[in-house]
C-alpha cells in the first residue's frame, strides 16, 4: 500500500494576495494596489508617479484613489518635503485601521436598517 501525500498548495505571490484579501474587504482593485504599495514601502512617503509605477495604477487616477483612501484612514497625505505624498503604516497597523473603518461602516448600516419604516 502507497501513501500519497497531499500536494502542495500553488504559490501564491504575498502582494497579489494582499491585494486580493484587500478587494475581499470591499476596496476597489485600485485602492488595494495602491495601500499595498504604500505599505510595502515602510513609511516612506510616495507621490503619484511613484506609486502609479509600483501599482500599476494609472497616474491620473491616484490621485484621486489616495484621497479615497486618506478618506478612510489608511493613508496620510504629507505635502513635506513636496506637495501631494502619501504614506502608510505596516501591515500591523494597517489592518487595525482598515478593520475600524469597515466596523463604522457597518454601524452606519445597522443605524440606517433601524431607521428603515416601509410604511
Amino acid at each position: 500500500m502507497t501513501t500519497t501525500e497531499p500536494a502542495p498548495a500553488p504559490y501564491v505571490d504575498p502582494v497579489l494576495r494582499a491585494e486580493l484579501t484587500l478587494i475581499k474587504v470591499g476596496l476597489t482593485g485600485y485602492q488595494a494596489r495602491v495601500l499595498v504599495a504604500l505599505v510595502e514601502r515602510d513609511g516612506v512617503p510616495a507621490g503619484s508617479d511613484d506609486l502609479a509605477d509600483m501599482s500599476g495604477v494609472p497616474r491620473t487616477s491616484v490621485y484621486a484613489t489616495a484621497r479615497t483612501l486618506v478618506g478612510m484612514g489608511l493613508v496620510t497625505q504629507v505635502d513635506v518635503p513636496c506637495p501631494r505624498r502619501w504614506l502608510s503604516g505596516n501591515w500591523s497597523m494597517t489592518r487595525f485601521r482598515l478593520r475600524s473603518h469597515i466596523e463604522r461602516g457597518h454601524a452606519e448600516q445597522v443605524r440606517a436598517l433601524d431607521e428603515l419604516d416601509p410604511g
